[in-house]
């Protein structure tokens, strides 16, 4: 099933919007002006060719970097089915800090793999942490014993010498 779009062009308000805010007309002499100018080949299996596809998708990403920060904010949303709103509230609610404590800012959404159901905000070192102990507590708690075992007795062979 293909989605179709309703809006109009910038270029030509008449026309329905084809990419990049543009009809299609006009994207194609974009396109084969940017094509012709920077003498690009749709080969992007060629050296060359990923090199100036990575040198244009980075030169994007910077000149719209706001954009894109919202664009990848908007997919994690809808990947969970946040509003935005809710998401700003959960966010306000915690401060914009890491749920477990570790007082870092929040870069992800936790979630259960099992019922899929969300969680709370996580920065992503604790995100990650929780996805390799395949959010089993038990495993954490054996993780945390080790941990603490190590801790302790490397503290009592320090004192000791």
């Amino acid at each position: 099933m293909t989605l179709k779009s309703n809006r109009m062009a910038s270029c030509h308000p008449n026309l329905k919007h084809y990419a990049h805010d543009l009809c299609h007309p006009c994207y194609l002499k974009t396109y084969f002006k940017i094509r012709k100018e920077t003498g690009w080949k749709r080969n992007y299996k060629s050296e060359e060719g990923y090199e100036l596809l990575k040198q244009r998708a980075a030169k994007w990403n910077k000149d719209n970097s706001e954009r894109r920060y919202k664009q990848k904010c908007r997919m994690k949303w809808y990947k969970y089915g946040l509003t935005e709103e809710e998401y700003q509230k959960m966010y306000d609610a915690q401060r914009g800090l890491c749920a477990l404590g570790c007082g870092k800012e929040v870069t992800c959404i936790d979630h259960c793999h099992a019922s899929g159901k969300l969680r709370k905000l996580l920065c992503r070192n604790c995100n990650l942490a929780l996805g390799f102990f395949m959010d089993d507590p038990e495993l954490m708690r054996r993780a945390a014993i080790y941990i603490e075992f190590f801790s302790e007795e490397n503290a009592n062979v320090n004192t000791a010498s």
